[in-house]
C-alpha cells in the first residue's frame, strides 16, 4: 500500500514538471526561459539542502560530478521549457523519457553491461516510435514538427540522459555517499549560472517573470525534489526494474492525458500509436 502511495507521488511530481513549464509558458508567452529555469533550479536545491547532514562532511571529488550534472541539468530545464513552448506538451514529455537509453549505453560500453532481449524490444519500439511521432499528414489541429522543437527536444533529452548517466557514476564511485551535496552544489551551480546569463538576456522580464510566473516555478522545482526524494525512498523498498517502469510510463501517461483533455492538444493516428509504442518502449528499457 505505502509503496502505491510513493508511485502515484513520484508519477504526480514527474508530470507536475512538464505542466509548470506548460504553465509558466502559457502566463509568460514563451519569454524568460532562462529565468524559470534559474529560479526552479533554485527552488529544487533548497529541497536537497535541507537533506544535507550536519556536520557537513564532502569529498572535493564531488565536484567533477556536480559540474557535469550541472551542465546536463540546465540544458535539460531550458531546452525542454522551450520546446514545449514552441511544441508538443506530450511529445516532449515522450521523447525527454527516452533519454533514458544514455545511462543504458554508458553501462554496455563503460561497464560491460550485457545486450539484454528487452533492451533490444525497447530499441526497436523506441525507433518504430520516433518515426510514428514525426509523421504529420495534414491532420487539421494536430501537433506540428519543426525543426526548433526538435532541437530543443534534442538538446533535452541528451541533457536528462546526461543527468541520469552522472547520477549513476557518482552513486558508484562514492558507495552511495554525499548524493544531497552532490545535487545541492550541482543545483546552485544552475541557478548562478542562469541567473548571471538572465541578467544580459532577460533583464526586462525578471519583474514579470515575479509577477505572473512565481508559482509554476516554485512548484516546479518543488516537484523535482518530491520525485527526486520519493524515487529514492521507493529504490530501497521496490526493485527497480519495477519501480522504473511504472514511474516513467505514468508519468508520461499523466502528462498525455492532460495535454489532450485540458490543454486541447491533438496528435495524428499515427503520432498516437508512435506515443503507445513509446510508452512500451520505456517500459521494455526499463526492465
Amino acid at each position: 500500500m505505502v509503496n502505491s502511495i510513493y508511485i502515484i507521488i513520484a508519477v504526480v511530481a514527474i508530470s507536475l514538471q512538464h505542466i509548470c513549464k506548460k504553465a509558466y509558458n502559457e502566463k509568460m508567452l514563451g519569454k524568460a526561459a532562462i529565468i524559470f529555469s534559474a529560479l526552479s533550479s533554485l527552488a529544487a536545491a533548497v529541497f536537497f539542502i535541507f537533506q544535507v547532514k550536519l556536520p557537513v562532511s564532502v569529498d572535493i571529488k564531488i565536484l567533477p560530478y556536480s559540474v557535469l550534472f550541472a551542465l546536463g541539468y540546465g540544458s535539460a530545464v531550458l531546452f525542454s521549457v522551450l520546446a514545449i513552448g514552441c511544441g508538443s506538451l506530450s511529445l516532449t514529455s515522450l521523447i525527454t523519457s527516452y533519454s533514458l537509453i544514455i545511462p543504458t549505453l554508458y553501462g554496455l560500453v563503460f561497464k560491460g553491461d550485457k545486450i539484454s532481449g528487452f533492451l533490444i524490444i525497447g530499441l526497436l519500439l523506441l525507433m518504430i516510435s520516433l518515426f510514428l511521432v514525426n509523421f504529420v499528414k495534414g491532420d487539421k489541429g494536430t501537433a506540428k514538427i519543426n525543426v526548433k522543437w526538435i532541437i530543443f527536444v534534442s538538446i533535452a533529452f541528451l541533457g536528462n540522459g546526461l543527468c541520469s548517466a552522472v547520477q549513476n557514476a557518482q552513486v558508484e564511485a562514492f558507495d552511495g555517499k554525499y548524493k544531497s551535496e552532490f545535487m545541492s552544489i550541482a543545483l546552485l551551480l544552475v541557478f548562478l549560472v542562469l541567473m548571471i546569463v538572465s541578467f544580459t538576456s532577460e533583464r526586462n522580464h525578471l519583474k514579470s517573470t515575479v509577477q505572473k510566473g512565481i508559482l509554476p516555478i516554485i512548484i516546479c522545482g518543488a516537484a523535482n525534489g518530491v520525485a527526486n526524494l520519493v524515487i529514492m525512498l521507493l529504490s530501497a523498498r521496490m526493485e527497480a526494474s519495477v519501480m522504473y517502469p511504472l514511474v516513467s510510463a505514468g508519468s508520461i501517461i499523466l502528462t498525455y492525458l492532460i495535454s489532450c483533455f485540458w490543454y486541447k492538444e491533438k496528435l495524428s493516428l499515427m503520432q498516437n500509436i508512435g506515443f503507445v509504442l513509446g510508452v512500451a518502449s520505456v517500459v521494455f528499457l526499463n526492465l
